[in-house]
């Protein structure tokens, strides 16, 4: 086991690098927090498992290194900082991309993980070797996940740093909540307590 907050955080970059998502996930706190700046956030190893799968998936291979790294504390409580140059393989390119990271300890578990990169060189080398999706299509509607789906890929689309991909918003047909019924002001929610937006009202829609 690592004996420091120094040690315990070079050991979880180097389970990453060697793509071992679940010895990583093991090293973080049930509360954990991933703070994928330019990207969003992830909660939990649920959350870190789930966002570094399909991130991973992507790549042919990768290879993280710790260029320096400072840290204060100890593994009660300690705070590691770092630069890093994640290198990433695609179809057969290594490709640097500089972090900066941010890591929380608190009695020997990782509860905070926050990267700092730019946004713009990630998405040129996904866009260089042909990984950018042609589309993005998603279900829309309240607890939808349309929009932390989409979003990592609507900025450089509206400044046309990009070409692809296409976004495509989907409802159910048979409950066309967003494009059909009655427009009018309603609750967003069942139990009636938040202000009325104007908005379709499917319900007014099926009764009449």
């Amino acid at each position: 086991m690592p004996g420091s907050v120094d040690d315990l955080i070079r050991t979880f970059i180097a389970r990453l690098s060697a793509r071992d998502i679940e010895a990583a996930a093991a090293m973080v706190s049930a509360d954990f927090e991933y703070d994928n700046v330019p990207m969003g956030k992830a909660f939990g190893p649920d959350g870190l498992r789930n966002t570094l799968t399909g991130f991973f998936a992507m790549l042919d291979d990768v290879d993280w290194q710790v260029i320096r790294q400072t840290s204060t504390g100890d593994m009660s409580s300690g705070t590691v900082l770092n630069e890093r140059d994640d290198r990433v393989n695609l179809k057969g390119t290594w490709h640097s991309l500089p972090v900066a990271g941010v890591f929380e300890v608190r009695d020997g578990i990782i509860t905070l993980w926050r990267d700092y990169f730019d946004r713009q060189t990630l998405m040129e080398i996904m866009e260089a070797e042909g990984r950018l999706p042609d589309s993005l299509v998603a279900c829309i509607g309240g607890g939808s996940n349309y929009s932390g789906f989409s979003f990592p890929f609507m900025m450089d689309k509206l400044q046309h740093r990009v070409d692809s991909p296409e976004f495509v918003a989907c409802e159910a047909r048979a409950v066309p909540h967003t494009t059909r019924g009655t427009y009018t002001y309603g609750f967003g929610d069942t139990a009636q307590i938040t202000p009325l937006p104007k908005m379709f009202i499917v319900m007014l829609n099926l009764l009449f």
